[in-house]
């Protein structure tokens, strides 16, 4: 599952406590951050591990075209990447 996010929800104890289950479930997390008020302690707190290729972040969501590469590396092979590349572009 790739968030993207602007890194400042409602309830953060809601947010980590949904990533928890998801991740207990098998789900893989990456966290992208979005603006300059992004708080990383809630994005490493949504990610899966190991948290150093698992969140990103970037200033402005025209910025995304910069990590895709790096997200479509970590999540996929062959026509997924052009599909998942696609995806974040637009």
């Amino acid at each position: 599952m790739i968030v993207v996010t602007d890194g400042r929800s409602n309830d953060v104890g809601d947010t980590w406590r949904q990533a928890i289950l998801d991740r207990n479930e098998g789900i893989q997390i990456i966290a992208v951050g979005v603006g300059n008020n992004v708080r990383m302690r809630e994005l490493t707190g949504m990610a899966s591990f190991p948290l150093g290729s698992t969140v990103f972040t970037v200033e402005e969501f025209e910025d995304l075209g910069d990590i895709v590469d790096n997200i479509t590396d970590l999540v996929c092979d062959g026509k997924w990447r052009y599909i998942i590349r696609n995806i974040l572009l637009s």
